[in-house]
């Protein structure tokens, strides 16, 4: 937000950086929600 409002500074070293930390969010997520699901259905 602050880079579109503000224009603040946001180099491309410190967007990998948040592209990275946001990827394993998403991946934690995944992995928390298909273990959930596993767990409904057993087989």
């Amino acid at each position: 937000i602050g880079v579109f409002m503000y224009h603040e500074p946001f180099s491309r070293t410190q967007f990998t950086g948040f592209g990275m930390v946001w990827l394993a969010v998403l991946l934690f997520w995944l992995e928390r929600w298909s273990f959930g699901r596993k767990l409904r259905h057993p087989a």
